[in-house]
This record gives structure tokens, sequence and C-alpha cells, in this order.
């Protein structure tokens, strides 16, 4: 990093106005005007903070690491439990004495021949002065604990449950995790419009300025489709929008040949009227 800016008329205002570029191995190549990168930030510091820490901001991983590690340490820890989930206990009469006296191979013969008759018999034969029981661990609590881990993890992520852990929030309707579904799908196209779709255009404006080519006035970048529709719903989508376009047309707020073109005009079926000024006006000054 070679330069910040202090032109409060500049747009790299207080934000670094050159970048020194180095390979993997710290090889450096030159200094770059910021105007030729596409700068993707990640979890955005205070302006304070991003100085600090060399004109950078932060990672959106670090903020995950808890969370990943509470959540992995849950689910071993929910399998370990499992283990001794149900535990044998055996009382033997004069245990501490015998090992006291130094008998312990006494103790270790006897539990082996109990074992061995259990796995033999299916059945456990004791004499009257030994006790033999289980007793079992009380896990009603572990699944809400879970949850509770696996929420504060989506919660960070800011992703839907159905995204994150393949399932849908505890005690959603049913749907199947559809609404979630469609409100991530929602905040993907934000994030595409407002994150994505600048840096695209300025990456396309590079391209053609390093080759040669002239830019064009007005770029724009047509995200695809989140969601893909089944058939039935393409079919219904069509009728709709042709009753629109019909009730458009019949008002004399569109022509025939813009819906046309429209939607039939580019690789594929669109539902957008795209509108070109310029031959509306030609159209007008010929109707007069």
């Amino acid at each position: 990093m070679a330069h910040v800016c202090r032109d409060i008329s500049s747009e790299f205002f207080r934000k670094p106005e050159t970048y020194t570029v180095n390979d993997i191995e710290e090889v450096e190549y030159g200094t770059v005007h910021a105007s030729r990168l596409i700068i993707c930030v990640g979890a955005s510091l205070p302006q304070r903070l991003y100085e600090t820490n060399g004109y950078a901001h932060d990672s959106i991983l670090n903020k995950l690491q808890p969370s990943l590690r509470n959540y992995n340490l849950a689910h071993n820890s929910a399998a370990a439990t499992l283990e001794e989930f149900s535990m044998g206990i055996f009382k033997m009469k004069d245990l501490a004495k015998l090992i006291a006296a130094g008998q312990e191979s006494k103790v270790l013969t006897r539990l082996a021949l109990i074992d061995a008759k259990k796995s033999a018999t299916r059945s456990i034969v004791m004499d009257m002065d030994e006790e033999y029981k289980r007793e079992t661990m009380n896990l009603s609590g572990v699944p809400q604990i879970i949850d509770k881990v696996g929420g504060k993890l989506v919660s960070d992520m800011n992703m839907p449950h159905t995204v994150v852990l393949g399932e849908g929030a505890t005690g959603t309707l049913g749907g199947g995790g559809q609404s979630e579904k469609r409100d991530w799908y929602d905040y993907v196209a934000r994030k595409q419009v407002v994150d994505l779709k600048p840096k695209l255009i300025q990456l396309a404006k590079i391209h053609l300025s390093a080759s040669g080519k002239e830019i064009p006035e007005k770029l724009d970048v047509e995200f695809n489709s989140l969601q893909e529709l089944t058939d039935l719903e393409k079919a219904d989508l069509r009728l709709k929008t042709s009753q629109a376009d019909k009730s458009d047309i019949d008002a004399g707020v569109l022509d025939p040949d813009e819906v046309a073109l429209s939607h039939y005009g580019g690789g594929s079926y669109s539902t957008e009227i795209k509108i070109e000024p310029s031959t509306r006006e030609e159209n007008l000054s010929d109707g007069e």
C-alpha cells in the first residue's frame, strides 16, 4: 500500500489510492491505482479500526470461529455422552480391603468371570453379598442445547437453517422451510445488485479499456434467477404477464412490437419490458 488519498473530493478519500502488488512469495510487481482494481471487503470496520488494521477490513469468517467451534463441541460432547449413557455399577463386599491387601488380581478375576457369564448366558451370576445395577444418564436437555448452539451459528452466518443446516428452524410452521428459502433468495438478490453488480460493471470497464475498446455509456448486469420455476408455475407466470401486457397495449401504454421484442427477443423468455426512449421519440415524431 503506497499512498492514502487525502483529497476530500475523491471517491478514494481516506482510502488507499494505490496498492503495491506482490505475488505469493512476496515478490513485488509494482504499484497499481485503486481505479484499476476490484476491491472486495469482508466485514466492514469503523474508520479508525480500518486505518489501524492497515487499511484493510476484517474477514467475515472471524466472528464465525467461536460459533463453529461451539457447534462442533456440542455435537462431539453429545456423541461422547452417549458412550456413557448407560453405566453398569457392581458392588462387591470388602472391595476396599481386598485392594488394600494387594489382592487386585482376585477382584479382576471375579469381574472377568461375571462379564464372561453375562456374555454367555445373557444373565449375571452373583454372590448374595454382591450387587449389580445399571444407571442411565438423563439426556433430556441435550437436544435443546444443540438447537441453541445451532441457532447461534445460523444467526452469526446470517443465513437460514435450511441453507446452513439443511433443516427448517425449530418451531416453524409447515412448508419445508420454503418461506426461509424465499427470504434467503431475496437477500442474495439484493446483495447481487448492491454489492456484486457495481464490481462486475467496473470489471467490464477495466477489461474494455485494457482491450482498447470503447466503453458504452450504459453498462448493465442481469443476474440469473435464483429459483427454478416448475412448468406449471412458468405457464401461470406467462398467462398473468400476457394479461397485463394486453391491458397496457389496449390502453396505449405499450406497443405490441415492444412487448414481443422484450419477451422473446433475447435468448430466453423474459417477463421484463424494455423500452428504447430513442424509438419512442421517433414514433412520436412520425405521428406528428
